[in-house]
């Protein structure tokens, strides 16, 4: 190897070889989103299984999908969740599960009075079988 050559341990054998049920991104900030009369403030995490033989995730695919999610969730809702959790799949070919989890915090109005603080919570996970 060059002095200057970057190494993708990804692609390295493992120190210790496990399988990891889930790993990932967890709790990444997203964009407040208004839905009627409620604000709410989401979190997202992103999570892949991870195979003995794999050595880690690759963070920047996971990040991406939680972009694309910022940017659908206004319009498309809850049901983003489902095509992102598939595209994670997609791009990560070692993986044969894929998890996203959204949660956010839920800010009420009623005549522009703060009312309170309520949570949410949405996951949807998906297989290749």
């Amino acid at each position: 190897m060059e002095r200057n050559e970057i190494v993708d341990v990804h692609y390295e054998p493992p120190l210790y070889s496990i399988d990891v049920t889930w790993a990932g991104l967890r709790g990444a900030s997203l964009p407040p989103l208004r839905v009627k009369d409620l604000w709410l403030i989401p979190r997202a995490s992103v999570y892949v299984d991870l195979p003995r033989a794999q050595r880690g995730v690759h963070t920047s695919r996971l990040y991406r999908a939680i972009t694309l999610l910022a940017s659908k969730l206004p319009e498309e809702g809850f049901s983003a969740l489902s095509e992102i959790a598939r595209r994670v799949l997609d791009e990560n070919e070692y993986a044969e599960r894929a998890r996203i989890s959204l949660t956010a915090r839920v800010i009420s109005e009623e005549s522009g009075e703060f009312k309170g603080f309520r949570g949410i919570s949405v996951d949807y996970a998906t297989s290749r079988s």
